[in-house]
């Protein structure tokens, strides 16, 4: 999880999130786009989707609102 941009809750387990998609996930909930947020972690676009499919898959989330209230619910984000 991360508070304030701290990682706090750090796992092996192949269905948590990595530290790259909680950071995208992050400018997600702070209703950035693709390219503001490759923009703010220089990245590409095309990065920052392939990211947000991965947090798709492994929370089951059906779309960019589901995402985020899966994240707040499983306490990735406060």
């Amino acid at each position: 999880m991360i508070n304030g941009g701290t990682l706090l809750h750090d796992s092996s387990d192949p269905t948590e999130l990595t530290v790259r998609e909680l950071e995208v996930l992050i400018q997600i909930a702070n209703g950035m786009d693709y390219s503001e947020i490759g923009r703010r972690l220089c990245i590409s676009p095309r990065t920052v989707k392939h990211h947000t499919a991965s947090m798709f898959r492994k929370l089951e989330a059906r779309n960019r609102a589901h995402l985020i209230a899966i994240a707040f619910r499983s306490n990735y984000l406060r």
